[in-house]
């Protein structure tokens, strides 16, 4: 079967090379981290019977994140030498915001000088909602997905009590957010109820109490009304024309109206729900119900200033091209009864920039508009076209060209759904680890530069093990260390693999800049790095609030920055760490004895011949609710200290109710640390030879097995 693989792509090839000969063509194209690292390339043309096809020419799996030139090859070698596409045929290319496509488009442009680039509102205008000034709820909204996202049980219990099953929230799918809060607001008196049934019969409820909470307390539940009422009635006619764009129809002809319908919608919106909410819960009081209205009034002007400035502002000469292309539309031209000079507008469309083709329209125009008068709503435009070709060959010609542009980039971002839920299931044994660790730059002066440099080389060799784990989705901490001040840099949300391939790194960046160094490594599988502020060098506190806010219901693992996952995880259970609420602290090994690796001195191993001492360099657990602020405000210390790991281990097994192993032998990670300088060991302790553990009292001497974690089994 292998050996055909070859045979069919190659036919496969010479098929869509054969249906879009003679074309003009557009093309749609995206990358993703949800696959690994992928690019998908979509072409579209319209037949000599006006019908629209769309093929998939290119899915390619590849290895790190590619630059704007990088990308620009791989469309350039796939349409022109590919697919054989001349220089004149590509008319549009729709992509999203990211800067990699639009520096990838600035030399396509070179090539194929008609290109219009089309950046996706799709996604834009998906990010109005992001702006809504809505505090209460948003938290709410946080909690409400962790309860749901990652509890089969919560979700049967929801259908039972109501009889509706619960949107679900994900963050790749435009404006679903919108979807759980408008449930949210039609079931808002069912909630409560089922909360407190929940929270008789839960056995974690970290989750469950603080949205009874929410709701408990009248002035956080009368805000979280007024903000629901607000956004769900403004983002409705929002959502609705987000969803039109994602078509693959004569969505040219029709986007100019569905941002029109966007703009007037936030703009002055009528908010009957909130004027409704406003005058009930204010008791008669006129002045107080004014003042609850204006407050749900002001969490729209932040989306009307992001629509305003980024969608009609930044985008502007893009949504001047679809209010032209309204002129190809045989419905909107009885209304826009356009004059021959009026046809001038379409000069500014790259791939209609001929004045001869300008003027043979102009020419046409009169018998276009007598054809078009009167048609019926109903009446399908394409067929329209199909229909009039012979009468009016230039207006039909260069509407075909226009039917290729496409408002969003929504064809490609399909070919990757399709993919996820075919291949869902088809992932490795084991749990999927997201792996939150700290990524040091040392920074030093001359004196110390021999250190710095070896130290780098560790750390980074360590990092690039992980992105090759075939178990580990990172969450990275990156901080930048000087001999006199510590900066720090780290990541965001976990995500899941496929395969054998990691998906995305996160790491928590002290500056903006940090990202462009860790880049610049050229590592394998660096397309998983996502970058976003932290502030400070990280603190356990840090690593296990991310976790809790991004990570509940998925496989965590927070480990030193000179460690990297080895062997076993495809043993790791993950029903023990959830149901038995087990957390493994795991005593690291050296490197392998057949490995390049230097071995350096160390007592604190969990290699055959040594005894427990300690040193747990690694923390793997599934959360099924937030930790406490108890254990959190304990666990507020750097993690390097000496003692810290007995402070942990206190407070996750007194106020956290873990049961804490270590089954090192099983699950192992690799320690990497051969470098040896002063300036690496004297931060070690908070006083003069003082451990923190002694300093906070929780030492073994005083604490016993609380403080332990033995070599175990699972």
């Amino acid at each position: 079967m292998r050996r055909l693989f070859p045979f069919v792509r190659k036919q496969e090839e010479e098929m869509i090379k054969g249906e879009i000969s003679g074309h003009n063509v557009s093309v749609i194209f995206d990358g993703t981290t949800r696959l690994g690292e992928a690019l998908a390339i979509v072409v579209r043309f319209i037949t000599a019977d006006w019908e629209i096809k769309q093929r998939l020419v290119r899915l390619q799996l590849i290895a790190k994140s590619l630059k704007g030139d990088e990308l620009a090859r791989e469309i350039i070698t796939v349409l022109a030498q590919q697919y054989n596409v001349h220089n004149s045929s590509l008319c549009a290319a729709m992509r999203d915001g990211a800067l990699v496509n639009g520096a990838a488009m600035r030399t396509v442009k070179v090539v194929f000088p008609n290109v219009v680039d089309v950046r996706c509102f799709s996604h834009a205008t998906d990010g109005i909602g992001s702006h809504f000034n809505i505090p209460t709820f948003r938290r709410f909204l946080q909690l409400w997905n962790a309860l749901f996202g990652h509890s089969p049980p919560i979700r049967i219990a929801w259908k039972e009590h109501t009889g509706i099953s619960n949107k679900s929230y994900s963050p790749t799918r435009w404006w679903s957010w919108w979807e759980v809060a408008n449930q949210i607001m039609l079931q808002f008196a069912e909630i409560h109820p089922f909360l407190q049934a929940r929270l008789q019969e839960a056995a974690n409820k970290a989750t469950l109490r603080q949205l009874d909470e929410t709701l408990a307390n009248a002035q956080t539940k009368l805000l979280l009304q007024i903000e629901l009422a607000a956004v769900v009635h403004a983002g409705k006619p929002m959502v609705e024309s987000t969803y039109i764009l994602e078509g693959d129809g004569t969505l040219a002809w029709q986007c100019y109206e569905q941002l029109l319908i966007i703009q007037n919608s936030i703009h002055g919106a009528n908010l009957p729900n909130l004027t409704a909410l406003s005058r009930d819960v204010s008791g008669g009081n006129v002045a107080l119900a004014q003042q609850y209205h204006q407050y749900g009034i002001a969490a729209i002007p932040p989306g009307w200033e992001y629509l305003t400035n980024t969608v009609m502002g930044v985008m502007g000469p893009l949504v001047e091209t679809f209010k032209a292309a309204r002129l190809f539309s045989p419905h909107h031209i009885t209304q826009l009864r356009p004059v021959a000079n009026d046809v001038d507008v379409l000069t500014s469309i790259a791939f209609l920039n001929d004045a001869a083709m300008i003027a043979n329209m102009k020419n046409e125009l009169p018998r276009y508009l007598a054809r078009a008068d009167g048609i019926a709503d109903g009446v399908d435009p394409i067929r329209w076209w199909k229909e009039n070709e012979a009468e009016l060959p230039c207006w039909s010609a260069a509407a075909k060209l226009i039917l290729l542009m496409q408002p969003s980039s929504a064809s490609s971002e399909r070919v990757f759904s399709i993919l996820t839920t075919v291949f869902e299931n088809k992932e490795i044994n084991g749990a999927r680890l997201n792996l939150i660790i700290q990524y040091p730059i040392f920074n030093s002066s001359d004196a110390t530069h021999e250190w710095a440099v070896q130290r780098q080389r560790e750390v980074t060799f360590c990092l690039q093990q992980n992105l090759l784990s075939p178990h580990v989705t990172l969450t990275a901490f990156l901080h930048c260390m000087c001999i006199s001040i510590t900066l720090l840099v780290s990541s965001k949300s976990g995500v899941k693999i496929l395969g054998k391939a990691v998906e995305t790194i996160h790491i928590l960046s002290q500056s903006e800049h940090h990202d462009s160094y860790v880049k610049s490594l050229n590592l394998t599988m660096a397309g998983k790095l996502v970058f976003q502020m932290l502030g400070r060098r990280i603190r356990y506190k840090d690593a296990f609030l991310y976790a809790s806010m991004n990570l509940i219901g998925k496989t965590a693992i927070i480990m030193n920055a000179d460690c990297f996952v080895h062997k076993g995880f495809e043993l790791l259970d993950e029903n023990i760490l959830s149901n038995n609420k087990t957390m493994y602290a795991l005593t690291r090994h050296g490197p392998p004895a057949n490995s390049s690796l230097c071995v350096a001195p160390d007592h604190y191993k969990c290699n055959p011949e040594y005894r427990y001492r300690g040193s747990h360099d690694a923390w793997v657990f599934r959360l099924l609710d937030p930790l406490p602020d108890q254990v959190l405000n304990n666990i507020d210390h750097l993690p390097h200290l000496e003692g810290i790991e007995q402070v942990l281990m206190f407070h996750l097994r007194t106020y956290g109710g873990f049961t804490i192993k270590n089954p090192c032998k099983i699950l192992q990670i690799v320690h990497y640390h051969c470098i040896r300088a002063p300036e690496l060991g004297k931060y070690q302790y908070v006083g003069k030879n003082l451990r923190l553990d002694w300093k906070l009292g929780l030492n073994i001497g005083k604490k016993g097995d609380l403080v332990l974690a033995k070599f175990s089994d699972l």
